[in-house]
C-alpha cells in the first residue's frame, strides 16, 4: 500500500496529467501528496542569467543589476510558491493530505532527493517519450529518476498511460 506519493510538477501538460492520476491514486490508497518543482536558472519564466563574454568589461557589476535581478528571481520564486500552494488548497478541498516544496538545481537529482527525505513510496512525474539515444544527447530526468529513485516502485506518465517500473533494489 502507497502512504507518500511525491509529483514533480513543472506546468508543463504532462505533469499536470501527472499530477491528476497521482490524485485519483492518492485519493484511491489514502496516501499523503507531495508536490515539487525544481527551480532552474534559464527555465520559462525565470529571470535571465547574468552573462558576460569576453568582449564586455565590467570592473565591478552594478550594485542596481544584481539587485533588479534578485528582485526578479524573488518574484519567479515568490510566483512558484503561490502556484503549487494553489493546488495544494484544491487537494485538500478534494480531501488529499497535500504539501508543497521547492528545490533548486538539477532537477534529476533534487527530485531523487526529495523523494529520500520524504520518505516517497512513489514518484509520479511526465516523461517525453525520447528513445535512450535522445536521453543520452539531451538528458532527460525522468531516465535519472527511474533508474536513482530511492522509492521502491516508480511511475511515469506518457500520453495517459501509466507505465510500472517495479525497483530491483
Amino acid at each position: 500500500m502507497l502512504k507518500r506519493i511525491l509529483v514533480a510538477y513543472d506546468r508543463s501538460e504532462m505533469a499536470e496529467q501527472a499530477l491528476e492520476q497521482a490524485s485519483s491514486l492518492a485519493k484511491f490508497q489514502s496516501a499523503k501528496l507531495r508536490l515539487v518543482h525544481v527551480l532552474c536558472e534559464g527555465e520559462p519564466g525565470s529571470p535571465p542569467k547574468l552573462y558576460f563574454n569576453d568582449r564586455q568589461h565590467i570592473a565591478q557589476p552594478s550594485g542596481f543589476v544584481m539587485g533588479q535581478y534578485e528582485k526578479d528571481w524573488n518574484h519567479f520564486v515568490d510566483d512558484w510558491w503561490k502556484r503549487l500552494e494553489w493546488i495544494v488548497r484544491k487537494a485538500k478541498a478534494d480531501g488529499l493530505e497535500a504539501s508543497c516544496d521547492l528545490y533548486q538545481g538539477r532537477a534529476g537529482r533534487q527530485l531523487c532527493q526529495a523523494a529520500k527525505d520524504w520518505h516517497a513510496d512513489l514518484i509520479v512525474m511526465g516523461y517525453r517519450g525520447l528513445t535512450q539515444a535522445q536521453e543520452m544527447m539531451v538528458g532527460s530526468v525522468s531516465h535519472y529518476v527511474n533508474h536513482r529513485a530511492p522509492c521502491s516502485s516508480n511511475y511515469k506518465f506518457k500520453s495517459y498511460q501509466l507505465i510500472q517500473k517495479l525497483s530491483t533494489s
